[in-house]
């Protein structure tokens, strides 16, 4: 015995399916934003982390040409952004009072080094609460080349 909804050309009724589409998005759609955001977050992440890297490196480069260590973290802060103080950066191979050594050493410029505070980037998440921060703390040494200062007569940080 046979049924009339049975056969090869016969096919089942659909299902009422109104509502799966919508399921499906509630359920994908959290996954989707939370990756949209942590994308951004790490760009911004990656953006400060790439600033303070290269404002440690002009720095460097600054200290290279024999300045004094108070000048070279002036021009650290000023390269960051203003993300940092003077009172983030360290310098060891020149001191406050006299430029970096001779042609040939060495002078290293970091933040958080040779007794400076660290700098902590705090992400922005709010997501349950968790408010984590890392500290970035980059470092750079470079050999001296001169021990004489040219001033260009700009007035501003790192000869700008």
């Amino acid at each position: 015995m046979t049924h009339k909804n049975e056969g090869p050309l016969c096919h089942p009724r659909p299902r009422d399916e109104r509502g799966q589409v919508t399921f499906e998005f509630l359920m994908v759609f959290p996954l989707i934003f939370l990756f949209i955001y942590l994308m951004v977050e790490g760009v911004v992440f990656v953006e400060q982390w790439t600033t303070l890297d290269n404002a440690v490196r002009e720095g460097a480069r600054y200290a290279a040409v024999g300045h004094k260590a108070a000048d070279i973290k002036t021009c650290v802060a000023y390269w960051s952004g203003n993300n940092l103080s003077t009172g983030n950066v360290g310098v060891s191979g020149a001191t406050d009072s006299s430029p970096a050594g001779t042609a040939g050493g060495t002078v290293t410029v970091g933040v958080g080094f040779n007794g400076a505070a660290s700098y902590s980037y705090n992400f922005t998440s709010g997501l349950a609460g968790l408010t984590k921060s890392i500290s970035l703390n980059p470092k750079t040494s470079t050999r001296l080349e001169t021990s004489t200062v040219s001033t260009n007569g700009s007035g501003s940080p790192c000869g700008t």
